[in-house]
């Protein structure tokens, strides 16, 4: 049976943001065809006036209650009251705003609008592949495009392990998932399952407000980077010094301490002599499995992500202590003749420090450098009635493109 669908038709907006607006000539070129690991100071403060300025159009149209800023790219606003109020349509609200916004800022953004925040995003995704910018999505509408759409691995919020394990049940694609018995589904993915089977007939009950007042269960900070190939073990250990004091200068500047610390250290998948990246595996019993996994036509990252944490005595701050308990942490983490390609360091539990705060002093610095944070998911179960959102991992981000904007209009 279809679940009940309990949304306002249209009612939200997912606005993206080209994020490499106005990057400087040869930025990617200097970093191998890449992106920075993280953004130039520089960089970053362009992109929040940008999305500030992007943000004083959408108080057009909504309340700052209204508006999420997920990341410096990608927004979503609950456009329920002006739809209502105007007797407006969404799609002709999101071609409206994508017009202004291009003719005041010159900025050229993606729209998509949907019933809940779900479509709104796979609107937005199908709107970045649209020529006029601008996409419309319904329980209907996506389920007439998206349910025999293959690979499912291409759909938002369904990753490649996610797609394996739904092979090993038989299912392809949407129309798989929404057929298949929940209990089978919940059988393999735990409560994961709710997400899969909301989202294969299109729903989300989570709205924009439960995400605002979403408050995460702990804290935590994070940096990580992509390592170029040849690599040796010096550069890499600077590299992890290097993040791991800018984050106690965070740390610092917020006057919070870390109760522990973990490294992450990513592999490249092992697909034979070479891995895809052309990095040689010397480890016998790698190639061996390799050619293994080669023979079951089944891809096997060996040996993938080694993870290495450590609890502190009591909360910490200082960098020269942390960043001993990191290169320890490498020791243990490294594999012999393998070149890791990614490298993240995160301080968690992160609570206030006994020494007295500097942030006062030093706060449009850190507004600066707060663009460069990630995001990470926060999910809380509690059955059908379960909020699943996405939090900036530094939710002051969200807050500082509010208050830019917020301030300029007031001026």
């Amino acid at each position: 049976m279809e679940p009940f669908v309990n949304a306002t038709p249209g009612r939200y907006l997912c606005v993206g943001l080209p994020i490499d607006i106005d990057e400087p000539a040869g930025a990617s070129a200097a970093n191998n065809g890449r992106r920075a690991p993280w953004l130039p100071q520089a960089l970053a403060d362009l992109w929040a006036e940008q999305a500030a300025s992007v943000y004083r159009t959408y108080l057009r149209y909504a309340g700052p209650g209204d508006i999420f800023v997920r990341s410096i790219g990608e927004h979503f606003i609950d456009a329920e009251a002006y739809l209502a109020t105007t007797g407006a349509d969404s799609h002709d609200l999101a071609c409206e705003l994508a017009r202004i916004v291009f003719a005041e800022t010159g900025i050229p953004i993606e729209v998509g609008a949907g019933d809940n925040l779900f479509l709104a995003k796979v609107a937005r995704d199908r709107a970045s592949q649209s020529s006029s910018k601008v996409a419309l999505l319904d329980a209907a509408s996506f389920r007439r495009d998206y349910w025999l759409h293959r690979p499912i691995a291409d759909l938002w919020g369904f990753g490649p392990e996610t797609a394996r394990r739904l092979e090993q049940l038989g299912i392809y694609d949407l129309a798989g998932v929404a057929g298949e018995s929940e209990e089978a589904l919940y059988r393999e993915f735990g409560a994961e399952a709710e997400f899969l089977i909301d989202h294969a007939w299109g729903m989300e009950p989570c709205t924009l407000r439960q995400v605002l007042r979403c408050k995460a269960a702990g804290s935590s900070v994070s940096k990580a980077t992509l390592m170029p190939s040849r690599c040796t073990g010096y550069q890499m250990e600077r590299t992890i010094c290097g993040m791991t004091r800018e984050l106690c200068e965070d740390l610092a500047l917020d006057g919070l301490a870390a109760t522990s610390v973990t490294l992450h250290l990513g592999y490249p998948a092992v697909c034979g002599p070479a891995g895809p990246h052309g990095r040689y595996s010397d480890d016998p019993a790698e190639r061996i499995a390799a050619a293994s996994a080669r023979a079951s036509e089944r891809t096997r990252a060996l040996p993938g992500y080694v993870c290495e944490s450590r609890c502190f005595a009591r909360p910490i701050a200082a960098a020269e202590p942390i960043a001993a308990a990191v290169n320890r942490l490498y020791e243990k983490a490294n594999v012999a003749g393998l070149e890791p390609w990614r490298v993240s360091v995160t301080l968690r539990d992160l609570v206030p420090s006994s020494t007295p705060s500097r942030s006062e002093p030093m706060l449009r610095l850190l507004e600066a450098r707060v663009a460069r944070r990630g995001s990470h998911v926060a999910r809380n179960h509690a059955g059908r009635g379960r909020q699943f959102v996405l939090l900036p991992a530094y939710r002051g981000y969200s807050d500082m493109v509010a208050k830019i904007a917020l301030d300029e209009e007031a001026a």
